[in-house]
């Protein structure tokens, strides 16, 4: 169905409603007269200019409303053509939690990472520290050797003669 609504009935009720409208004996004439049931008067005489009116207002609101009624078809008619079905929104959402089930192994695959280098280090650590403690001992060892150097050289350097 295309997106044109046919106004056609809409325009030949208007065009009527408008020829009405304007002739004079419309103008003058009243729509109705009211009776009082009390009183003896007639009834209210059957006007066919009234009636006419009247038949060509409802034509115009017919075609008004077949017109609105189009509108709202052709509306519902994009709307049924550009929603999605279950299939594609089953797939949608399967797409979705994959995308996410893989964002978080990989942050827990990160962080696992991250966990066993830490572990990792503190083995080394305390490895480096026991290098250390070896390291200051022999660092002791040579330091004290080395006062007893500079010690014996204090002494010799005292019992060496000066020159004159």
């Amino acid at each position: 169905m295309d997106n044109v609504v046919d106004l056609t009935g809409l325009n030949r009720a208007l065009d009527e409603l408008a020829k009405l409208s304007s002739s004079q004996q419309l103008a003058k004439s009243p729509t109705t007269d009211y009776v009082d049931s009390r009183t003896t008067e007639q009834a209210p005489r059957d006007r066919p200019m009234d009636r006419e009116y009247t038949d060509a207002k409802m034509e115009t609101v017919r075609a008004q409303n077949d017109a609105r009624f189009a509108e709202v078809m052709a509306k519902l008619e994009i709307m049924s053509r550009t929603s999605i079905t279950k299939r594609e929104l089953w797939a949608a959402t399967g797409t979705s939690i994959a995308a996410i089930l893989g964002v978080i192994l990989a942050v827990l695959a990160f962080a696992g990472d991250r966990f066993d280098a830490g572990i990792g280090f503190s083995s080394q650590v305390a490895e480096q520290a026991a290098i250390d403690a070896s390291q200051d001992a022999k660092f002791d060892l040579v330091i004290d050797k080395l006062d007893n150097v500079a010690d014996r050289l204090e002494g010799l350097e005292a019992r060496l003669p000066t020159a004159p």
